[in-house]
């Protein structure tokens, strides 16, 4: 089920009022408070582009720049701990707080939210704690469990998923 509408690059959700019997959103992602509403399923498109429209016209005739949802910054609290960790990380790896955040963000989208490291080896004895250290070196800080089938799964904390 979909209930995100989209035209330009503004989108809202659609949400069902069961009292009134009438379906209405809101642009998302800006200030501004312009919403829509209608009595069928049909006319949810259209009006949703009305009221983009009636919005861009309104700004313009009072001489105001329309808002732009997303615009790229958004602020993020985290705890002190963790904030120094990624400080940390990032500059290891030699970019910026916002590049690392950004990375893990996108990291996050493209997985899934599921973080999974797998390093497939041929073995003829089993892993021990004392073979770690023949691991690479950017799989340092997982955890090795030994599975049945000869492989290596790296997981942090070791979890493995």
């Amino acid at each position: 089920m979909n209930n995100i509408v989209k035209y330009k690059e503004y989108w809202a959700k659609v949400e069902f009022d069961s009292e009134d019997c009438v379906l209405h959103g809101k642009i998302e992602g800006i200030s501004d408070l312009v919403t829509f509403e209608c009595d069928s399923v049909c006319e949810v498109q259209r009006e949703f582009e009305n009221a983009v429209d009636d919005y861009i016209d309104y700004c313009q005739r009072l001489g105001k720049q329309p808002e732009k949802p997303c615009s790229g910054t958004f602020n993020v609290r985290l705890p002190p701990e963790l904030h120094r960790k990624c400080m940390i990380k990032a500059n290891q790896q030699g970019v910026s707080l916002n590049k690392f955040i950004g990375n893990a963000l996108e990291h996050a989208m493209i997985s899934d939210g599921r973080s999974k490291i797998e390093l497939h080896m041929h073995m003829d004895r089993i892993i021990n704690e004392n073979d770690i250290s023949r691991i690479p070196q950017n799989f340092a800080t997982y955890n090795a469990t030994n599975q049945p089938s000869g492989k290596l799964r790296y997981t942090q904390n070791g979890k493995i998923s």
